[in-house]
C-alpha cells in the first residue's frame, strides 16, 4: 500500500463521516420510522451491490496496472471496452433484480412495510455506479488514486444537497396523503423516497464528474496504445478479474450478514412490525452511524501505519516490523479505550443532543454497545495487516467467527425480549469475537504479542481516571451548558487529561508515536509539557 493509496482510502474514510453527517441531518426530518425504511431498503441495495461492482475498482486497476508495466497497452485497452460493456450488462441485470427481488426480500422476507418504493427509486444507482466502477478502476490502474477520493466526496455533498431539496417536496405531499389516510407512517415514508431521489441524481452528477475526467484523461492517448498485441480473450479477461473478486464478495457478504440477520428476526419476533421498524431506525441512524463516525475517523489515522508496516514486511525487515505492529496495536486500543469510555459515561447528554424523543433507548444502547468501536477498530487493524501479508483466506475464519457468535448472541437474547440492546450486543459480541480470532492469527503471523501493562493496563487504568472526571462534569455543565456543548467540551477536557496520563505514565516510547494515529501532535503536546 503506498502512500497515494493511503491518502485515497483516508479520504475515503473522511466521506464516511460526511454519510454518518448526512443521516444525523436527515434524521431531524424523517424521523426514526423513516430512517428505519432507509436503512432497510439501503442494506438490501447493499447486497446487490456487493455481488456487482464494488470491489471492481480495486481490482482491475491491479489487474490493468500489470499489463501497462509490460508494456500491453492495445490489450489494456480492449480490456478497458470489455470491461465496460460488462459493467453495462451487469449493472442493467442487477438493476433488473434488485427491483424485481428486492421487494420480495424487503417486504416478504424482512417484514419491512412502505420499503418498496425507496428500494425502486435506489435500484437504478446500481446501474450507475456500476459504469463508474469501471471509470474508477481505469484511474487506479494509471496511478491516480484521487478520481476515486474526490468522487467520494462529491458524492456525498451532491447527496445532502439534492436530498433536503427532495425530502422537503416529498415530504409535503407525504404529509397530505398521511392526513387522507390516517397514519402518520406515510410522511416517513415518502420522505425517505424524497431522500432516495437525492441519492439516485447525485449518482448521475458524480458518473457525470468521473466521465469528464476520464474524457480528458484519454485525449492524446490514442498513439500510445500501439504497443504490444493483446493476447487476452474475453473470457480469460472475465477469468482473471472475477475468480479473486470473489475472495472479496465472500468477506464483504461476511460482514455485512450480522445486519441483515439482525433485521430478519427482530422483525420475525415483532409483535408490531411497524413499531419495530421505528427502533430499527433508532438502532441504525442514531446509534450504529453514531459509532461508526469515530470508527471512520480513527481508521483514517491507522493507515499511515499500517502502510508502514507492510514497506517493513516487504523488505523482510522482521525486527522493525513487530515494533511497528505491536505500537499499532498499542495506538488502536489507546484509541479505542478513549472513546469507548466517553460515549459511555456521556450516554445521557449524546443521546439528548441526537433525538431527545428517544433518549431512554439511546442511552441504554450507548452505555451497553459504545465498546463496539474498540472492536471495530482492532478488526479493522487486525485485518489490514494480515491482507498486507497477503493471508487473505485467514480473514474468512475471522469474519465467520464474527457471524456464528452474533448471530447466536442474537437469538439468546431476543427470546428475553425484542430490543434493540440485542441487536447492539450481538454485534459487539460478535465484532469482539471476530477481532480477538483474527488478532490471535495476526500476532502468531507477525510472531510477537502486545506489551499488556502499556497497551492494556495503563489505558485502562487512564480510562477509568477519565471517566470519573467526565461523570463529574456532566453533572456540573449538562444543567448550565446544554447536551451538545457538554459533550463537546467533556470530549476536549477528558481527552487532553487521558494523553498526558498516557504520557505521564510512559504507556508510549519515542518510536511508538511514529505508528500511532495522531503521533505527531502527540509527540509536540510530550515535548511542550516535557514528557518525552
Amino acid at each position: 500500500m503506498n502512500q497515494v493509496e493511503v491518502k485515497r482510502r483516508q479520504i475515503q474514510s473522511f466521506s464516511y463521516v460526511l454519510a454518518c453527517i448526512n443521516i444525523w441531518v436527515f434524521g431531524k426530518s424523517i424521523g426514526d420510522n423513516g430512517l428505519g425504511y432507509l436503512a432497510a431498503a439501503v442494506l438490501v441495495f447493499a447486497l446487490f451491490w456487493v455481488l456487482t461492482g464494488k470491489n471492481l475498482p480495486d481490482r482491475m486497476g491491479r489487474m490493468l496496472r500489470g499489463r501497462n508495466a509490460r508494456g500491453q497497452y492495445r490489450n489494456v485497452s480492449r480490456m478497458r471496452k470489455n470491461m465496460m460493456l460488462f459493467q453495462i450488462a451487469e449493472g442493467l441485470l442487477g438493476t433488473v433484480l434488485c427491483m424485481s427481488l428486492g421487494w420480495i426480500l424487503l417486504e416478504k422476507v424482512f417484514l419491512v412495510p412502505y420499503g418498496s418504493m425507496i428500494l425502486w427509486i435506489l435500484s437504478p444507482a446500481l446501474f450507475l455506479r456500476c459504469i463508474q466502477s469501471v471509470f474508477l478502476g481505469y484511474f487506479q490502474s494509471e496511478g491516480s488514486e484521487m478520481p476515486s477520493a474526490v468522487s467520494s466526496v462529491l458524492r456525498q455533498v451532491f447527496f445532502l444537497g439534492l436530498g433536503l431539496v427532495f425530502l422537503g417536496i416529498f415530504r409535503n405531499y407525504g404529509e397530505k396523503v398521511s392526513l387522507l389516510l390516517k397514519r402518520t407512517d406515510f410522511t416517513s415514508m415518502y420522505g425517505a423516497m424524497g431522500i432516495a431521489v437525492g441519492m439516485l441524481l447525485s449518482e448521475v452528477l458524480v458518473l457525470l464528474f468521473v466521465f469528464v475526467i476520464y474524457r480528458g484523461s484519454m485525449a492524446g492517448r490514442r498513439e500510445a496504445e500501439s504497443g504490444m498485441k493483446g493476447t487476452d480473450s474475453f473470457s480469460s479477461q472475465l477469468r482473471t478479474l472475477l475468480i479473486p473478486m470473489g475472495g472479496d464478495i465472500l468477506r464483504d457478504m461476511f460482514l455485512l450478514l450480522p445486519l441483515w440477520i439482525g433485521l430478519l428476526f427482530f422483525q420475525k419476533r415483532s409483535a408490531d412490525i411497524y413499531a419495530s421498524v421505528s427502533a430499527y431506525g433508532i438502532f441504525v441512524g442514531r446509534y450504529l452511524i453514531t459509532i461508526l463516525m469515530p470508527v471512520a475517523i480513527l481508521s483514517a489515522g491507522i493507515l499511515p501505519g499500517v502502510a508502514r508496516t507492510g514497506s517493513h514486511i516487504r523488505k523482510k525487515e522482521e525486527r522493525y516490523a513487530r515494533t511497528a505492529f505491536q505500537a499499532g496495536v498499542q495506538g488502536t486500543v489507546v484509541h479505542g479505550f478513549f472513546f469507548t469510555a466517553w460515549i459511555a459515561v456521556l450516554a445521557t447528554p449524546l443521546s439528548q443532543a441526537l433525538d431527545k424523543s428517544a433518549e431512554m433507548a439511546l442511552t441504554g444502547l450507548f452505555t451497553t454497545g459504545s465498546s463496539l468501536i474498540l472492536w471495530l477498530l482492532l478488526l479493522f487493524y487486525f485485518s489490514e495487516i494480515l491482507e498486507l501479508r497477503g493471508e487473505k483466506h485467514l480473514l474468512l475464519a475471522g469474519y465467520g467467527i464474527l457471524d456464528i457468535v452474533s448471530i447466536v448472541v442474537l437469538l439468546i437474547l431476543l427470546n428475553t425480549g425484542n430490543t434493540t440492546t440485542a441487536l447492539s450486543l450481538s454485534l459487539v459480541l460478535g465484532t469482539a469475537a471476530g477481532g480477538i480470532v483474527l488478532g490471535i492469527l495476526a500476532c502468531l503471523r507477525m510472531k510477537t504479542w502486545p506489551d499488556l501493562l502499556r497497551t492494556l493496563a495503563i489505558p485502562a487504568g487512564s480510562c477509568c481516571a477519565c471517566g470519573l472526571l467526565a461523570f463529574g462534569l456532566e453533572k456540573i455543565c449538562l444543567p448550565h451548558l446544554g447536551a451538545m456543548v457538554t459533550v463537546l467540551l467533556e470530549l476536549v477536557i477528558t481527552g487532553a487529561v487521558y494523553w498526558f496520563l498516557l504520557l505521564m505514565l510512559r504507556s508510549f516510547r519515542g518510536q511508538d508515536l511514529n505508528y500511532v494515529p495522531g503521533g505527531k501532535v502527540l509527540r509536540a503536546f510530550g515535548k511542550t509539557l516535557r514528557l518525552l
